[in-house]
């Protein structure tokens, strides 16, 4: 958490203050405004990315979307299921 909380530190994202024994950190204004247009970067991204995948349109996308999270959930678990053979 320490190295995170440095990087975040050095991007100037979050900012941070020594209080009695303790150090106390807070999102900066830069970090706040990242934070408000993450969703909309994330829309541009992904959800248009993916708008016109092969065709897909509104929700087609959400039972690809659906069967995509199947699939990582069976990846996720054939190490485990293969270990214990």
């Amino acid at each position: 958490m320490n190295y995170a909380l440095k990087k975040l530190i050095k991007m100037k994202l979050v900012i941070s203050k020594k209080q009695c024994k303790g150090v106390f950190y807070a999102t900066s204004e830069s970090g706040v405004d990242l934070c408000l247009t993450y969703p909309a970067v994330r829309e541009s991204w992904l959800v248009d990315g993916f708008a016109d995948f092969d065709g897909v349109k509104g929700t087609e996308l959400g039972e690809v979307a659906c069967q995509l999270r199947l699939l990582f959930g069976l990846y996720d678990q054939a190490p485990w299921s293969a270990s214990n053979l």
